[in-house]
């Protein structure tokens, strides 16, 4: 037998949520056909998004909201959970005395978990090279919203908390990047955080001080415009008083 280049394998199961949903199983994407259904899927990443083991009742509160019958939510439930298992894997979900949860000792990988983990590791050092470097690997996981192909309500807190924890990141980043004296790269990393939310009023403050400082008078004038474009035809409110004298003390 020839001898093997040893390389460190890719992880089994590659799951992605920031942006369109997606699970790899050793190298290989899963399809709808795979899942057999879009609320299988919906319940695989309901079981990875909990932080705690769920009871069968404590999931159909979530998800089932329109099965009141025991039987019919055992049912709904058994098929889940087997549908779920044949897609990803038999040890895929655990459980134990009446509770469920995804099995954490798995070899995986999860956007999400990899996000947050640079995100503190980038807070804990105090070397601005390697926080700039966590901060970069770290947005650069962001593909768009949490699981923006699913619409249901749990998913909203989740996203509205992960989009406010990467617009903050951003904004990190284009700070460190204006401390290193690097405009460029800061601008564009602003310009990253408003294409993501077109009313991220601190992203526009932070570009017209940078333009500020590179005596940009005309750049100042047109950011501060699209800011309150923006946030008129978004929001039908002017910029805040804060954006507002800042961008006036900027062209005085």
């Amino acid at each position: 037998r020839m001898a093997r280049v040893v390389e460190v394998p890719n992880p089994h199961l590659i799951i992605q949520a920031l942006g369109q949903a997606s699970v790899s199983i050793g190298g290989k994407l899963l399809t709808l056909s795979d899942w057999q259904m879009q609320s299988v899927r919906d319940l695989f990443f309901y079981f990875l998004a909990s932080k705690k083991p769920l009871t069968k009742e404590q999931i159909a509160e979530t998800l089932w909201t329109d099965l009141d019958d025991p039987r019919k939510l055992k049912l709904r439930f058994k098929n889940g959970i087997y549908r779920l298992r044949r897609a990803v894997g038999q040890d895929v979900i655990t459980y134990e005395d009446v509770f469920y949860s995804f099995n954490r000792s798995l070899d995986f990988e999860y956007d999400v978990e990899a996000f947050e983990s640079f995100l503190a590791r980038a807070k804990s050092t105090t070397n601005l090279e390697e926080q700039i470097t966590l901060y970069q690997k770290a947005v650069d996981l962001v593909r768009g919203p949490f699981l923006e192909d699913i619409y249901a309500d749990w998913v909203m807190f989740e996203r509205e908390h992960l989009s406010q924890t990467y617009l903050s990141a951003l904004l990190s980043l284009a700070e460190l990047f204006q401390k290193q004296a690097q405009p460029e790269q800061a601008l564009a990393v602003c310009q990253r955080a408003v294409d993501y939310d077109l009313t991220f009023e601190a992203a526009y403050s932070l570009s017209m001080q940078i333009y500020h400082r590179m005596g940009d008078r005309t750049s100042i004038i047109r950011t501060y415009q699209t800011c309150d474009e923006a946030m008129q035809r978004q929001l039908g409110l002017p910029p805040s008083k804060e954006t507002e004298e800042l961008y006036h003390r900027l062209i005085a």
